[in-house]
């Protein structure tokens, strides 16, 4: 699944409730900013996830606590860790 070049700053959480064989999530050169606590939880086979060029400050601490299966993780061209 893709989402590329929106507008979108936000994803409330249950967005991906349902998706449960989603192995592919590409959120990238958007406005994203952060994510809720436990958005990706139902997401046990995900194995590739890019949130690349986007407005991510911040992640928090438990985001990716459900995927046991991940095996590739791109945060590149954010603003993490910056004021």
């Amino acid at each position: 699944m893709s989402i590329e070049t929106s507008r979108i700053a936000y994803l409330p959480p249950g967005v991906f409730d349902g998706m449960r064989q989603l192995v592919d999530l590409k959120i990238a050169d958007g406005g994203v900013t952060t994510f809720p606590n436990g958005i990706f939880t139902q997401l046990k086979k995900l194995k590739r996830l890019s949130l690349y060029k986007n407005n991510i400050t911040e992640l928090p601490r438990n985001l990716f606590k459900s995927q046991g299966n991940l095996e590739y993780l791109d945060i590149s061209y954010n603003k993490y860790g910056q004021p």
